[in-house]
């Protein structure tokens, strides 16, 4: 544990009884926050495509704190331990690396990794020469840190708060797709889906994206058989195309 530097007013009596249980309940407070953040919890979870919500195996998953790693399952599912407060960091080829907050013990955690689409420059031919068109910079993704975490209630409007309730709002929206998460990702809908409209894989998942833009509001269902209903019927339209 470091050491905490406390600032103490000259005029400030140490002896007086009040103060001496101000102080020790400061102690105590402070103890208890940083044994708290020691805390060693397991995180479960699984990672799936921000746009099918199919699951993407061997992602690799790092703790910055701990220094400890492992790695998606083929089912897309993992299980890290590590400790409160920690900050797990997601990274896959093809995808954006995502950094997820652990602000409490949390299990059954949904990451939902974003494609890293790479824009060509356009090439436009003027004669014999080339000239490169190009394109001003996109604005970075900014993360939450460790410190978002622990935003005092009088910084309700600051940059860090909002960041801190936005991740918040986002945990919220997995919560309740979640039903719909398992079933896109269950292999034996998966495979009746595939043999029923005779259908490959890449259209599978391209029928599941258009699925998932303009029905948005079936991720939401807590139905299983009701997301299966509008899933097969979705994808019967959609084959005879």
């Amino acid at each position: 544990m470091k050491g905490i530097l406390i600032s103490i007013p000259a005029h400030f009596n140490a002896r007086h009884p009040i103060a001496r249980i101000a102080i020790c309940f400061f102690l105590l407070m402070v103890t208890g926050q940083w044994l708290y953040a020691q805390k060693t919890v397991t995180i479960t979870g699984m990672v799936v495509d921000s746009t099918s919500l199919v699951a993407i195996p061997s992602v690799h998953i790092s703790s910055t704190r701990t220094n400890k790693g492992t790695v998606v399952d083929a089912k897309g599912n993992f299980r890290i331990t590590t400790v409160v407060f920690d900050t797990l960091v997601f990274t896959s080829i093809g995808y954006k690396t995502l950094q997820y907050l652990l602000l409490v013990d949390e299990e059954d955690i949904l990451i939902r990794l974003t494609e890293n689409v790479i824009i060509l420059p356009e090439l436009t031919t003027q004669s014999t020469r080339l000239q490169e068109k190009v394109y001003a910079e996109r604005a970075k993704v900014v993360t939450p840190s460790l410190a978002e975490g622990i935003g005092s209630p009088f910084t309700y409007f600051s940059k860090k708060e909002k960041e801190k309730r936005t991740l918040i709002k986002v945990r919220e929206e997995n919560v309740r797709i979640r039903t719909y998460v398992e079933v896109v990702n269950d292999p034996e809908f998966k495979q009746g889906i595939l043999a029923d409209f005779s259908i490959s894989e890449e259209e599978y998942h391209k029928i599941l994206v258009k699925f998932n833009t303009v029905n948005r509001q079936a991720q939401y269902l807590s139905s299983e058989s009701e997301i299966i209903e509008q899933l097969t019927a979705f994808f019967r339209i959609e084959s005879r195309r």
